[in-house]
């Protein structure tokens, strides 16, 4: 009787700790991120990927304007365990992010946002790199 009370205490400890680490992410990467840019640093036109939640969108506006265009939008998931974190877009108006959807959350802190993805038909990776606005 102690054993099983002692292996349903264990069990409900390692759940709470699961579904607070998702709950963790969940918050971290809620938000406006910006895309940094490898291939065209000093480029005067920035993406920006914004959280809220339950939706994602990519809005694309110019250094000094105060205006967006929304490029896509959709809703999104996310998986997470302590070895394992992984967003998921659902439905999203961007053909080119709904081929391959499931993205690999590399790296998660208050100020940078690291995502990995195999290209569709398994082409290499993408891997994209953001800050926190």
């Amino acid at each position: 009787m102690n054993k099983c009370l002692n292996i349903i205490a264990a069990l409900l400890i390692l759940s709470s700790f699961f579904i607070s680490c998702k709950k963790n992410v969940e918050d971290r990467i809620d938000g406006t991120w910006r895309r940094v840019n490898v291939i065209h640093f000093y480029s005067d036109t920035f993406q920006d990927w914004s959280f809220d939640g339950k939706y994602l969108y990519i809005l694309r506006t110019i250094a000094g304007s105060q205006s967006y265009d929304t490029l896509g939008y959709g809703g999104y998931t996310i998986k997470a365990s302590p070895f394992k974190k992984e967003l998921t877009l659902n439905d999203f108006t961007i053909p080119y992010y709904s081929m391959q959807p499931k993205w690999s959350i590399e790296k998660l802190t208050s100020k940078i946002l690291t995502l990995n993805r195999p290209y569709p038909g398994n082409a290499g990776s993408e891997y994209l790199e953001f800050t926190k606005k």
